[in-house]
């Protein structure tokens, strides 16, 4: 994950996958915050999903936001079509 546009993509995508209502209007620091224990108890078979969950967790978000970020979170939250290969 290279900067904050991707982690929004990706938290927006886990909140699909997951079912859980993240506050998208708090910093990404806290959003990351409000995800860690999301994350760590989200339980999958799914390799795809824990690979994202593990980029997700590894990944340090920058204090900017803007809402293109919030734009992106949307998409992820509305993807159909993640897995593609």
């Amino acid at each position: 994950m290279l900067g904050n546009y991707e982690f929004y993509y990706a938290m927006g995508l886990f909140s699909k996958i997951s079912k859980h209502i993240f506050l998208t209007e708090n910093t990404p620091i806290d959003l990351k915050e409000e995800a860690i224990p999301v994350l760590k108890n989200y339980e999958t078979s799914d390799e795809r999903e824990k690979y994202l969950i593990k980029l997700i967790l590894q990944y340090q978000p920058k204090e900017e936001k803007d809402e293109q970020m919030l734009t992106l979170f949307e998409m992820g939250r509305n993807e159909n079509n993640a897995w593609i290969e």
